[in-house]
């Protein structure tokens, strides 16, 4: 059976709505679509226009459709694609993380519904607070913005007042999937924050890529 990653959030942003489905706007392609997030059992999350927020240590599927098969996950095409966001992490402080997951589903690897934890394989596309921001798709293949960034954009970049990304307020991210010519295989990972006009961009080139290749596709 073909897997594929579906889109997994987890926030540290307390709110205080009832569990729920709701839906939620994205673009794709270039098109608004509609998608439906859906909360664990015990998570609590609340969508207002195009943001949303999370209670700590909570997560969020995000699918297709309000059905709560697996098959029913949002699992967009992200072989020499990239995934867009805006993001605040101000409240977000050390010893937490706000993340954005790609998780493998299939038969055998769903959402787990007592605790809606993934017993399945992931690429971390993001997990950051204010005085930190990490990509993994495992542990030889991740990108560190804040500490892998010292030697390209000096001490202090991002962070609290940060000279590039201050992470007291709004930033933008996009994190790109880069693939051969052809589209066959993805062979690089390249995060950029952008704030105002300010940009940080890390990137690697990881081997273990191209065997997720047809996961992302």
């Amino acid at each position: 059976m073909m897997k594929h990653f579906a889109i997994v959030a987890l926030a540290a942003v307390p709110t205080f709505a009832q569990w729920q489905w709701s839906t939620f706007g994205i673009t794709q392609d270039g098109r608004s679509m509609p998608t439906y997030l859906r909360t664990t059992p015990t998570s609590v999350f609340k969508v207002s226009g195009d943001e949303v927020q999370i209670e700590n240590n909570k997560s969020v599927f995000m699918k297709k459709s309000n059905d709560w098969e697996t098959s029913a996950m949002y699992k967009p095409s992200l072989l020499g694609g990239s995934v867009s966001y805006g993001m605040n992490v101000s409240d977000i402080d050390c010893g937490c993380v706000s993340g954005l997951y790609l998780v493998q589903t299939g038969a055998d690897c769903n959402e787990d519904e007592r605790t809606g934890t993934p017993s399945c394989p992931v690429i971390e596309v993001m997990q950051a607070n204010k005085s930190g921001f990490n990509v993994s798709a495992s542990s030889s293949c991740s990108l560190k913005i804040k500490e892998d960034g010292v030697a390209k954009y000096g001490k202090g970049a991002y962070g609290v007042n940060g000279s590039i990304i201050n992470t007291n307020a709004d930033f933008d991210v996009k994190t790109e999937f880069i693939s051969d010519p052809d589209y066959i295989s993805v062979f690089k990972l390249r995060t950029t924050l952008t704030q105002k006009t300010r940009t940080m961009m890390m990137e690697a080139e990881c081997d273990e890529l191209s065997s997720m290749s047809s996961t992302l596709d």
